[in-house]
């Protein structure tokens, strides 16, 4: 059977691709040109099948009833001047000084509407950030065209931030050998609440 490669993930669920940016050491660029964020419970993994940030399941979540750690995270569209593409940064809720989220949500609220700032962050230690903001130099990479589209079906309800991360349902969870054995010793049934 032939598959047209022009129809291939041209569904609803498939329409918009985005990046998960990752912070480190190294500076990223980053345009913020919406407040409008989604809140997301996350349980970071290390099993052999899953080596990341999965999304919890909610009141009813697997990883939570075995006792892994969950990180709440706002999750912010953001434009990168560098890919031209629009990627997801996740940010902790942490309004420590140093954090991130007290730093850019300062950096947003000083630049203009109609000429948002190229914000550069950097981790300085675990936890601790460094977040300027800078003119742009070249105003030919501004995104406008790419933004307008994003805010489009984003504001349709078409674009999930979540998609970034990994999600599983609880029967896979259960499936994780960390997890396996955590049941087992807990006594913990996969839909026994």
């Amino acid at each position: 059977m032939f598959t047209d490669l022009m129809e291939y993930g041209d569904t609803e669920e498939n329409a918009y691709v985005l990046d998960r940016i990752k912070i480190s050491q190294n500076e990223i660029l980053v345009v913020p040109f919406t407040m409008k964020g989604v809140a997301v419970d996350l349980h970071y993994c290390e099993d052999e099948g899953v080596k990341g940030y999965v999304v919890c399941n909610g009141s009813q979540c697997l990883l939570c009833r075995v006792g892994n750690k969950k990180d709440g995270r706002l999750l912010l569209p953001v434009f990168l001047p560098v890919t031209e593409c629009i990627g997801v940064l996740p940010i902790s809720t942490s309004m420590q000084p140093h954090s991130l989220m007290p730093q850019l949500k300062a950096m947003i609220s000083k630049t203009s509407d109609d000429k948002p700032a190229v914000v550069s962050i950097v981790t300085a230690t675990k936890g601790k950030y460094i977040v300027n903001a800078n003119e742009y130099a070249d105003d030919s990479i501004t995104g406008d065209r790419q933004i307008k589209n994003f805010m489009k079906e984003y504001e349709a309800g078409k674009v999930d931030l979540t998609s970034v991360f990994t999600k599983l349902s609880n029967e896979d969870i259960s499936r994780l050998n960390v997890v396996s054995k955590i049941m087992k010793i807990k006594g913990i049934k996969l839909g026994a609440y």
